[in-house]
């Protein structure tokens, strides 16, 4: 039998620990590989394998020439020859790369071996679409778009149609919107836009000033479609005098006690306006009446006695009738 050559052997996690003799070579009994010591490095150099799947198998690699960087990638040219190269941020098919702008999106270019390119869109940080136009599939409504590409379309579709759906912009309801929503306040047109007015002002607008127009409301005002229970003033209290001048102005109805001969006249007398005069002439003084008083030929109030006096002016004149002396 030939002689046999075993070196020295171990597990991976053996020679983890190891530090071969400067050039000894000892063997990885998990890896199937030999080790090459340099007397410094524990677990040594493990050497590249073959494999029946593969002509090399190694756990980790290291290349070193080809001028490496970080980021960069192993390319290989016609011939197979490898070498490092940048990523390309242009759409260079090179192995430099090119620049492109700050935040633009990258796209692939399929014709030329699917390289990377730059595009017309651009994103901010946020996520923000800044840059580049939509010419794609409409976006349905259901996925957040309005399945359109016109804004009029895009109201139909989200049921927003101006004049069917919503209400248009209109400057005058857009004045009504602003106005303050104020407690008992009237919305009224100025003629040129809407405003706000108070029960007071827009009472003297509709031309119902109260006291000036219209009379103000008072419980004890009478009503004349109904009966009435009627109060002192209302029932025309008498007002005595002794003067044979009646101020209508002041009182419809009279005591009149002369206190010598006197004239019997009226002032302030208006069309319709009537009453009575009681006549105490207890002493006999002569009666005479004024030019607007118009009597009847049997008129006598001069005797000494009581009388009671019915007048009527017709606006010009006042027409009287005295009663026979009453006991």
């Amino acid at each position: 039998m030939p002689t046999a050559i075993q070196r020295r052997r171990g597990t991976t996690s053996a020679h983890s620990s190891f530090t071969g003799l400067v050039g000894e070579l000892t063997v990885d009994t998990d890896k199937d590989t030999v080790i090459v010591h340099d007397g410094s490095q524990a677990g040594g150099f493990p050497l590249a394998r073959a494999t029946s799947d593969h002509a090399l198998e190694v756990g980790t690699i290291k290349i070193t020439g080809g001028s490496p960087g970080s980021g960069k990638y192993l390319q290989s040219d016609a011939d197979g020859d490898a070498s490092w190269a940048a990523i390309s941020a242009g759409g260079d098919t090179s192995s430099s790369s090119s620049s492109s702008t700050d935040n633009q999106i990258a796209r692939f270019d399929g014709t030329t071996g699917k390289t990377i390119q730059t595009s017309t869109l651009v994103a901010d940080d946020s996520g923000n679409i800044t840059a580049g136009a939509w010419t794609a599939t409409d976006v349905a409504v259901a996925h957040g778009g309005t399945g359109a590409s016109t804004a009029s379309a895009a109201r139909t579709n989200l049921g927003v149609v101006i004049g069917t759906d919503v209400q248009g912009y209109d400057a005058q309801l857009a004045d009504v919107a602003g106005l303050a929503v104020t407690d008992s306040g009237f919305i009224v047109g100025d003629g040129s836009n809407f405003v706000l007015e108070s029960g007071a002002t827009a009472r003297t607008s509709l031309g119902l000033a109260i006291g000036t127009n219209v009379q103000a409301y008072d419980a004890d005002t009478a009503k004349l479609d109904v009966d009435q229970a009627w109060s002192g003033s209302q029932r025309g209290t008498a007002s005595s005098v002794t003067d044979g001048t009646f101020d209508l102005d002041t009182a419809n109805n009279f005591f009149y006690t002369p206190g010598g001969a006197d004239v019997l006249e009226f002032s302030n007398e208006a069309s319709g306006q009537s009453g009575f005069i009681k006549v105490i002439n207890t002493s006999g003084h002569a009666i005479s009446v004024g030019g607007e008083v118009k009597k009847g030929a049997s008129w006598d109030i001069s005797t000494a006695g009581t009388y009671l006096v019915s007048y009527l002016c017709d606006g010009t004149n006042v027409y009287v009738s005295a009663s026979e002396a009453l006991s």
